[in-house]
């Protein structure tokens, strides 16, 4: 049975166009609304000797920090290295040198302490703080239609 409007109300479109303008207004506003990663500069896959754990030293020894950064750290990077609650040593570098770059970086610890005194065998944990100028609020990072970022 034909569903008929009620005589007197004047209606612009037919009502299947109604429903596909409707359906096609949410859909727009579905895609302009799609979820996107937003961040500063960060890094990530960090690796210590190639490993994921904390680095366990026999020896003070050069151990190889690397990580990947999202975009360039033009304010810098820090990089503290502890044993358990104790700050052992900051390594702090800054704009355009190595470490700082958008991509895989890799910074060498010496196995030293701040007074570049041999830290000896332990169990050491690093944290990464990279930072970028201009970036005072969450910046987008990625690109939802860019299939490998």
């Amino acid at each position: 049975m034909k569903k008929t409007p009620p005589t007197g109300i004047n209606y612009p479109f037919p009502h299947r166009a109604v429903r596909f303008h409707i359906w096609f207004a949410a859909a727009i506003l579905g895609l302009l609304l799609a979820p996107s990663a937003r961040a500063n500069v960060y890094a990530t896959n960090i690796r210590l000797n190639g490993g994921t754990n904390d680095v366990l030293l026999a020896a003070a020894t050069n151990v190889n920090i690397s990580y990947i950064l999202n975009e360039p750290a033009t304010a810098g990077v820090t990089i503290n290295i502890t044993s358990g609650a104790t700050l052992i040593q900051t390594i702090t570098l800054t704009n355009t040198s190595p470490g700082t770059l958008r991509g895989t970086n890799l910074v060498v610890w010496d196995g030293t302490n701040s007074n570049g005194t041999s830290v000896g065998a332990g169990a050491y944990t690093i944290s990464i703080t990279a930072a970028a100028d201009g970036f005072n609020d969450w910046t987008r990072t990625s690109d939802d239609s860019d299939a490998v970022n």
